[in-house]
């Protein structure tokens, strides 16, 4: 999102761009296998989902799984924070179907995944849990373009513009969870960012 022209008074610079990544699938698909899978793990995670899959699948190799899970989630999470999708994309249309080329620039664009990891199954129950909760999600994605948390909080955005904000990744969980990824990206949760005071408080650790 940005300004389309420069207007006088308006807070929002006419150069600051933001993108919100609100719903990103091998994030996603990751929340769903630790809880799904009731994956026992430590450290500086996110906390619950909001919606909650149903628990008790078993995994193929539980220890292996809680090992890798955390290495997963910062691999995706730096992918998504780092890939610039628009100059692959021009690459891909260049490209012939079936091509090794071709092939090599959608690795590049997938990044790392749950399936490659875990199995081709791992995630099977993952498209009906959120297809359950699509409704939800897509009311919440509506309220947030209409009050525009961006906006809202403009005043601590530009701030963390500056010092090399570009990027916002949402999940959908409980609570706060907001952590810096690189230089140019923030996670924080859904919850966070409706908030204008905790996402506001977000911002500000981004200058941190």
């Amino acid at each position: 999102m940005r300004s389309l022209f420069p207007m006088p008074g308006n807070p929002w610079p006419h150069d600051m761009m933001i993108r919100v990544d609100d719903d990103a699938q091998p994030l996603l698909e990751l929340l769903w296998i630790r809880e799904a899978y009731e994956l026992r793990l430590t450290g500086d995670l996110p906390p619950l989902l909001c919606d909650r899959p149903d628990a008790g699948l078993e995994p193929t190799d539980r220890g292996r799984w809680e090992q890798r899970w955390p290495l997963l989630w910062d691999a995706v999470l730096q992918h998504i924070a780092t890939l610039e999708p628009e100059p692959l994309m021009d690459e891909l249309d260049r490209t012939s179907p079936g091509s090794p080329e071709r092939a090599r620039l959608l690795e590049r664009l997938a990044g790392p995944s749950v399936h490659d990891e875990f199995g081709v199954d791992a995630a099977i129950g993952f498209e009906s849990w959120r297809e359950q909760n699509r409704a939800a999600s897509d009311a919440l994605r509506d309220r947030m373009l209409r009050e525009s948390p961006e906006h809202r909080a403009v005043k601590h955005l530009v701030p963390a513009w500056r010092a090399g904000l570009t990027q916002i990744i949402t999940i959908p969980c409980r609570g706060d969870h907001t952590r810096s990824v690189g230089p140019r990206a923030l996670l924080i949760t859904d919850e966070t960012r409706a908030d204008p005071r905790r996402f506001a408080g977000a911002l500000d650790l981004f200058l941190s």
